[in-house]
């Protein structure tokens, strides 16, 4: 089997375009669930540079911080967004003289860090004049750096470390936050004399300041994969709250239901059913099953971005992104729709490789689910005062509750499906009608959730 294109398939299954066959089993950060304090530094080993000045703001990279954002919020309101984004983590100054509306995020004393050896824990300090500051760190204790701002609390956990040696410079302590090349491709960390300047995250001489970091190696990638990642998932977790009218309409012509091309791919994956539904909030949701005996189950669902970046050429084509929450990824890469012969076919790429889908006609059955379908109460107790509880419906759309004609006099229901059933409610039965309503991809749904008062 090709690695590159088994990589590619499990891209497919858990993000459409990123994680893969072991996002099914098991989620893409699982195994950091095993990082400790004394574990963490081996995981990081390499040399780094700042991640922001002289690494991604350099003006190669724009289109990047350009597509990425525009993809999320709309071509509209990229240009100020992105202008908002570097200048949040773009600040010169920290300590007393920071601006609260910013953070320094580039290195003290240092121009490159490099954590040596097999374990990580020779850690190298080299100035912009060469000097070079080398310390062993020992792990203390979890820890965090904490602070208040505008009455908000704010805190960064991590793992705490010390100097073995009596130099007692500024190198100290090291306070790392738990971001790896292989999780988020790139590191967030403080250092400073004392553990309490450290973990100050807003006050005294090194307030507003984290040290965020890239591997220098990274600006040397042919296909930049490491600049793309790392661009794409600060932009989305940082603006996804933000999408709007402008950002669905321009993941419009990715709506609709898509299923597997098999016809160019090797022979042992012939078998392979895998289709997709990218409906038009933004949510999409990958089935698949793998030996085409199985049964198709749901295997992912991710929020999903696209942006046509070259209306000049013609093309339904432009940029992709697809974010899982779950396993907090975020994955970069490009999409083009294309028909040949009355067959609407949607290719996506990445660094990975391509994979390409065929449009379906039809809709999708909705998948409606009412955690509580029946409930009984005693009209004595009722009597009393009201009785309470939650009807707990999900579908792939919007869900409605609405009591049915005599139950409006005795039931109340909110539009989250709380239902109150009222004081001095009467015997008899009530009735409450549970819709999901009819999307594009996806058909209407109903539910009836019966209440008993004897």
């Amino acid at each position: 089997m090709s690695k590159k294109f088994s990589r590619l398939l499990m891209a497919a299954l858990a993000l459409i375009v990123a994680a893969g066959f072991a996002g099914i089993l098991q989620p893409v950060n699982a195994a950091e669930g095993d990082v400790t304090g004394d574990n963490f530094l081996s995981k990081i080993v390499g040399e780094y540079q700042p991640l922001f000045e002289g690494a991604t703001y350099n003006k190669e990279y724009d289109h990047y911080w350009n597509d990425y954002t525009a993809a999320v919020v709309g071509k509209t309101a990229m240009p100020d967004t992105v202008a908002y984004l570097k200048s949040s983590v773009g600040g010169d100054k920290y300590g007393p003289d920071a601006n609260p509306a910013q953070f320094f995020c580039g290195f003290i004393g240092a121009e490159k860090i490099s954590f040596g050896g097999t374990d990580g824990k020779t850690v190298t300090f080299t100035g912009s004049d060469g000097v070079q500051v080398t310390h062993e760190y020992a792990f203390v204790e979890n820890s965090a750096a904490k602070g208040t701002y505008q009455g908000m609390e704010m805190a960064m956990d991590g793992y705490l470390y010390q100097a073995t040696d009596d130099v007692n410079d500024e190198y100290e302590y090291l306070l790392m936050f738990p971001d790896t090349p292989d999780t988020t491709y790139h590191l967030e960390f403080r250092y400073g004399p004392t553990k309490e300047e450290v973990t100050d995250l807003l006050g005294g001489a090194r307030g507003y300041w984290v040290a965020s970091a890239i591997e220098t190696k990274a600006l040397t990638e042919a296909n930049e994969e490491t600049l793309q990642n790392v661009i794409s998932l600060f932009v989305v977790e940082n603006l996804a709250e933000m999408a709007n009218d402008e950002t669905n309409a321009q993941r419009a012509k990715l709506n609709g239901v898509w299923d597997f091309d098999t016809s160019a791919v090797p022979a042992e994956y012939a078998n392979v059913k895998m289709f997709i539904a990218l409906d038009e909030k933004g949510t999409g949701r990958t089935w698949a099953d793998m030996t085409g005996s199985d049964g198709l189950a749901m295997v992912s669902e991710y929020t999903y971005f696209a942006y046509d970046n070259n209306d000049a050429d013609g093309k339904d084509a432009g940029v992709y992104l697809a974010m899982n929450e779950a396993e907090e990824t975020v994955t970069p890469g490009g999409y083009e729709i294309v028909e040949n012969n009355g067959v609407k076919t949607l290719k996506f790429t990445s660094v990975e490789g391509d994979i390409s889908y065929i449009s379906r006609d039809g809709k999708l059955d909705n998948d409606l689910t009412v955690k509580t379908a029946a409930k009984k109460f005693k009209v004595k107790k009722l009597k009393k005062k009201a009785a309470k509880f939650e009807i707990g419906a999900q579908a792939y759309t919007e869900v409605t509750y609405t009591p049915v004609k005599k139950a409006k006099k005795a039931v109340k229901v909110t539009a989250d499906g709380k239902v109150t059933v009222k004081k001095g409610a009467k015997k008899g039965t009530y009735k409450v009608t549970v819709n999901a309503a009819e999307s594009g991809i996806y058909n209407a749904a109903s539910a009836v959730v019966t209440i008993k008062v004897k």
